[in-house]
């Protein structure tokens, strides 16, 4: 279903470049709809959308997912 748009949701090359600085500590971006964290090098890539009602756990309850979505980054 959504095969068309993933062609706009970014590039392998800012991956390949946020890894070329070492005093990165982390990458964020949004707008996928679904929440995914790694760490790679040393550097942790956040997408933490909070997404669709239908794409939540299975209770469904907005403070619950808020809470899960939600996370703080000290700099």
């Amino acid at each position: 279903m959504w095969e068309y748009m993933n062609a706009f949701l970014g590039s392998s090359e800012y991956g390949e470049l946020i890894l070329k600085f070492p005093n990165v500590k982390y990458a964020v971006s949004g707008h996928v709809h679904y929440r995914k964290r790694k760490v790679m090098k040393g550097i942790e890539f956040i997408c933490n959308c909070l997404g669709y009602r239908s794409e939540w756990h299975e209770n469904g309850d907005v403070d619950v997912e808020v809470d899960r979505a939600m996370m703080m980054i000290e700099i």
